[in-house]
């Protein structure tokens, strides 16, 4: 039995459900900067979703190592891709992953996910790369 059949018990399209907790998501936090507050945006993306009958993981880049702490969210789709929800990513001015700012969330495979956590679990290092530190 497909597990991700059973998280989907009512069949309803999770792109759908994510594009409307998101909306519901910047409703509610109207007005609040983008900057330094994935951990608020995260959380409420995460209650939105719950309430939807989805289920998401936040995720936090520090407990993967990494060390610049960022909070995203993941929706798992099946055994290879996941929803990856962040609202606030545009804060790195990186010029990939242009829909994921424009619309706060992404399809994403492991290797499209591991360029993500370059891009948010380093954000220093590629500043000070083109400064020519290290």
């Amino acid at each position: 039995m497909n597990i991700y059949y059973l998280l989907n018990l009512s069949e309803r399209d999770i792109e759908s459900i994510i594009i409307e907790s998101i909306a519901e998501t910047k409703k509610d936090l109207q007005g609040l900067t983008t900057d330094r507050t994935c951990k608020i945006y995260s959380d409420a993306v995460k209650s939105h979703l719950r309430k939807r009958h989805i289920a998401s993981q936040k995720v936090d880049t520090v407990y993967l190592g990494y060390p610049y702490s960022h909070v995203f969210n993941l929706v798992k789709i099946n055994d290879s891709e996941d929803f990856l929800i962040d609202l606030t990513f545009k804060q790195f001015n990186s010029n990939e992953f242009n829909s994921l700012s424009t619309k706060g969330y992404i399809k994403v495979d492991t290797l499209s996910l591991l360029e993500y956590l370059e891009i948010v679990g380093n954000p220093f290092e590629k500043d000070n790369k083109n400064k020519g530190l290290k």
